[in-house]
C-alpha cells in the first residue's frame, strides 16, 4: 500500500484559487452589464419625462395657435421676430380706446317748433312750423344746411289805418336754409349757434293786407345731446321775424319760441 503523501494547506488552497477565478471572472462581467443595463434604463425613462412638458407645451400652443385670433397669432410672430407688436385685442371695450372715431359727412335734421308772437303792438299771430333740413357742408366749426320749411300760422293783426281786427291764419310752405356754429361743452353736449331764413309761399295773403309769400328768419341758442355717434336731440330757443321785405303791404310780426330737434348723421 502506497503511501500518500500530505496535500499541504498551501497547495489546497491554490487549487480553490485557481477553481474560483473562472466564476469571479464571470461574476465581474455580470455586474459590469448589469450596471451598464440600469444606466441605460435610467437614461432611456428620464428622457421621456423631461421630453414630456415640451412635447404637451408645444401640443398645448398648437391648439391655442389654431383657437386663436389672425391678430393674437401675428402679434405673437411680430414678438417673435424681435418687433414690437402692437396692442390688437378683440374685445371690443378693450379696442375702444384705440378706434378712431367714426367721420360723418351726411346730416339729416327734423325740427318742430312753437313761435308766440312778441314785441310788436297790434300782431297777435303765432306759428306752428316744421323744418326739415340737409347738412350740405362743413366749415370748421360751422355747418351749413337746406331743406324745406312747413308753416301753419294762427291768429289776427289790427290794421294800422282802419283798427280793425283782421284775419292772420294761413298755410305756407317754402325753401329754407340754415347755418350752425358748433362748439362741444363736454361728453355727449354740444352748444349750437342757429340762424336760418325760409322763403315761405302761402295759400292766401299772410297776414291780411300784406303778400301771398313772406320771409322767415330765425335766430337763436341750441343744446343738442348726442345720445350716439349718429343720432341727437336738441332744443333750441328762437327769436324770429316773419314779413315780406317789401315798403307797402307789409304788415311783419316778431315772436320767440321754442324749437325741438332731432338729428340722424350717416
Amino acid at each position: 500500500m502506497k503511501n500518500k503523501l500530505p496535500v499541504w494547506p498551501s497547495a489546497a488552497l491554490n487549487k480553490r484559487r485557481h477553481s474560483f477565478r473562472p466564476k469571479t471572472a464571470h461574476t465581474l462581467t455580470a455586474l459590469v452589464l448589469g450596471a451598464t443595463f440600469f444606466t441605460n434604463t435610467v437614461a432611456a425613462q428620464e428622457t421621456p419625462v423631461n421630453a414630456e412638458p415640451t412635447v404637451i407645451n408645444a401640443v398645448t400652443r398648437g391648439e391655442d395657435a389654431k383657437h386663436s385670433s389672425p391678430s393674437i397669432t401675428a402679434e405673437n410672430g411680430a414678438a417673435a421676430a424681435g418687433e414690437t407688436p402692437s396692442v390688437v385685442r378683440n374685445d371690443e371695450a378693450a379696442l375702444a380706446p384705440y378706434a378712431q372715431p367714426k367721420t360723418f359727412t351726411k346730416a339729416t335734421e327734423v325740427q318742430i317748433e312753437y313761435l308766440d308772437h312778441r314785441f310788436f303792438d297790434r300782431r297777435y299771430v303765432d306759428n306752428y312750423n316744421i323744418h326739415v333740413y340737409e347738412k350740405v357742408k362743413d366749415i370748421h366749426a360751422l355747418s351749413l344746411y337746406r331743406g324745406l320749411t312747413f308753416s301753419v300760422a294762427d291768429g289776427h293783426i289790427i290794421d294800422d289805418k282802419t283798427r280793425r281786427r283782421r284775419g292772420g291764419d294761413a298755410v305756407g310752405v317754402g325753401p329754407s336754409f340754415l347755418m350752425r356754429w358748433e362748439k362741444h361743452v363736454s361728453g355727449k353736449l354740444y352748444a349750437d349757434l342757429d340762424a336760418s331764413g325760409s322763403l315761405r309761399f302761402f295759400n292766401k295773403t299772410h297776414p291780411a293786407g300784406g303778400r301771398p309769400f313772406g320771409f322767415l328768419w330765425r335766430i337763436g341758442p341750441r343744446l343738442t345731446y348726442r345720445y350716439t355717434d349718429a343720432n341727437a336731440l336738441s332744443l333750441g330757443y328762437m327769436l324770429a321775424h316773419a314779413s315780406n321785405g317789401s315798403r307797402e303791404h307789409n304788415p311783419g310780426y316778431d315772436m320767440v319760441g321754442f324749437s325741438l330737434g332731432f338729428q340722424h348723421r350717416f
